[in-house]
């Protein structure tokens, strides 16, 4: 799941993901602080939320496509390495929680063989950097 990702860093007290014009681009690995010459932020998106995107938590859109090849197959997400605690969502539906330093959510239930689903995850952090490092 490394690449190209949508972002938005959440702004205080927002429970929800942002609008659509808020989002923008991040390269995972990556960090949405990060400094110059590391991986992070490709492009800000609009939106008070970006006043803060130094803030503890940020959310991550992506567009997955399940091979038809894969029916009747377990579907997991193995998260190598979070910067803190991620909860995930495929197409509205909460799929699990991973705590620090990474773990596996099973999204067998919530995906269909051949077709795409959005994945969403939204990134908390206690302190330090922020980013999501590596993705399985």
């Amino acid at each position: 799941m490394n690449g190209l990702w949508r972002f938005a860093p959440a702004g205080k007290g927002e429970a929800e993901a942002p609008g659509d014009g808020a989002w923008g681009w991040i390269r995972v690995p990556g960090f949405w602080d990060a400094p110059p010459g590391v991986p992070g932020i490709e492009e800000r998106g609009a939106g008070k939320s970006w006043d803060d995107a130094g803030g503890d938590v940020g959310w991550y859109e992506r567009r997955v496509a399940v091979p038809a090849e894969w029916a009747g197959r377990a579907v997991v997400l193995e998260f190598t390495r979070l910067e803190g605690d991620a909860e995930v969502s495929l197409d509205g539906s909460e799929a699990g929680r991973v705590s620090w330093p990474g773990g596996e959510v099973d999204i067998s239930s919530l995906v269909k063989a051949g077709r795409e689903a959005t994945m969403r995850r939204r990134l908390s952090r206690a302190g330090g950097g922020k980013g999501l490092l590596w993705s399985g």
